[in-house]
């Protein structure tokens, strides 16, 4: 089984519908196991600009189903060495 650390841009063009249909049902599949997000990534989620009430309603339920990375100095480092 693999891990998935998902980035903010991909879930955002998830919600807004701009995906490709294969990769939207890769996502979506995703979503149906266990994944995760930076804390980073769920403040950016939550506020984004351009939600509906429909798709902010579809990111908390996501972000509820996360696992939810920290920021540690570790991961930090590890992000600017990336």
């Amino acid at each position: 089984m693999r891990d998935y650390l998902f980035d903010t841009n991909i879930l955002i063009y998830f919600l807004a519908g701009k995906l490709p249909e294969d990769v939207k049902k890769q996502i979506e599949n995703i979503l149906e196991t266990s994944f995760y997000i930076s804390v980073i990534t769920k403040l950016e989620i939550l506020g984004w600009r351009g939600h509906t009430e429909k798709t902010f309603k579809e990111a908390k339920s996501f972000i509820e189903d996360a696992v939810i990375i920290g920021l540690e100095d570790e991961i930090v480092d590890e992000a600017i060495n990336l």
